[in-house]
């Protein structure tokens, strides 16, 4: 559940309080519950949403019809994950205001994270009815639909959606739909719909990516993944979907392995991926037997040769300049030294 400030649109505060009794000042109760509901806000956008809640639960018991303090008690349990809270604190502002879309969505999104989805998808109807521009209402409801088991329905409900609000997120969720209800060509469509608006939107790219892999487009697929992590280095999924796709599918393991290896220190779950870093870094060692050798190359310095493990010496400096042209990081060479024993290379060619 997202977290989410306790202040209360401008509107709302127009109706906190109900009709005064007189037109002199509010009684000693409203005013006190005003006060505290002003300190739990506070207390709220500091992250301390326990103390927010005590303050908001003392607002209510003073005045129970303080619509911003019912329905600021909801984002304050919601924030501290006890949904049940919150979903009764939204439904006691729903009473007072039968009106207010966003306790209907954020009632749905805790009846959702609760594991009722029928009372969610009733909420998270009702908050698009009230307001059909509440994006994120239209993807918890195809959420919904996806958790039942009904993609299809999802893919409807977003495709609704689009209809008043051409905005990437729906366009995002409703790729991922499609892609459960076995759309791929639509699937790719939302993507590439995403992919004019913002060219840098890693999910998409990293989902498209995994359209072309499936379509054997390998050099497309690593293009799309490579543009992935070059907009955001943290997208854990393009990070290890580019190693795979390199080190399985194109057979270049050593240009592979900074991005398995980011994919593990970004806090990445796959236990494979550990194994296929062992198995690249066996497979990348240099291997010599008297004056031959074969190594993975990475790149030439001002006279020296570096592989993925170890560092040579090169007798001609010039040697570099000849084989720039030809040698790319990653690929397996043939290296000839001076004699059996002299770390000096004189000769460097791609292995047969």
């Amino acid at each position: 559940m997202r977290a989410r400030t306790a202040v209360l649109l401008t509107l709302l505060a127009a109706c906190s309080s109900p009709p005064k009794e007189t037109p002199h000042e509010p009684r000693d109760c409203e005013r006190e519950a005003e006060t505290l509901v002003v300190e739990g806000a506070r207390l709220d956008q500091e992250g301390k949403f326990a103390e927010a809640a005590d303050r908001f639960k003392s607002a209510v018991v003073l005045d129970p019809r303080n619509l911003r303090a019912q329905y600021d008690l909801g984002i304050a349990l919601d924030n501290a994950r006890d949904y049940r809270g919150a979903a009764e604190a939204y439904e006691r502002a729903l009473a007072l205001d039968p009106k207010l879309s966003l306790a209907q969505r954020h009632l749905g999104e805790a009846r959702l994270a609760l594991g009722d989805r029928a009372a969610a998808r009733k909420a998270l109807e009702a908050a698009t009815t009230l307001d059909p521009h509440d994006v994120p209402a239209w993807i918890d409801l195809g959420l919904v639909e996806v958790q039942d088991g009904h993609p299809e329905q999802a893919v409807r409900r977003l495709e609704k959606a689009l209809a008043g609000n051409d905005v990437i997120p729906l366009w995002y969720h409703l790729g991922v739909a499609r892609e459960l209800a076995n759309d791929p060509r639509g699937a790719r469509e939302a993507y590439e719909h995403i992919l004019k608006a913002d060219a840098t939107h890693a999910r998409a790219l990293n989902n498209l990516a995994l359209l072309r892999l499936a379509a054997r487009e390998i050099d497309e697929a690593i293009a799309l993944l490579e543009r992935a992590v070059a907009a955001d280095p943290r997208c854990v999924e393009a990070r290890k979907n580019l190693g795979v796709a390199l080190h399985t599918a194109k057979g270049q393991g050593y240009l592979a392995l900074p991005h398995l290896k980011a994919y593990l220190e970004l806090g990445g779950k796959d236990e494979r991926v550990a194994g296929w870093i062992a198995e690249i870094r066996d497979a990348s060692r240099t291997y010599r037997t008297d004056d031959r050798a074969f190594a993975v190359f990475d790149r030439f310095e001002t006279g020296k040769l570096v592989t993925a493990d170890q560092s040579f010496r090169v007798r001609d400096p010039r040697l570099g300049a000849t084989l720039a042209a030809t040698l790319r990081r990653g690929d397996r060479v043939r290296l000839v030294f001076e004699s059996a024993t002299s770390p000096n290379v004189v000769e460097v060619g791609l292995a047969k």
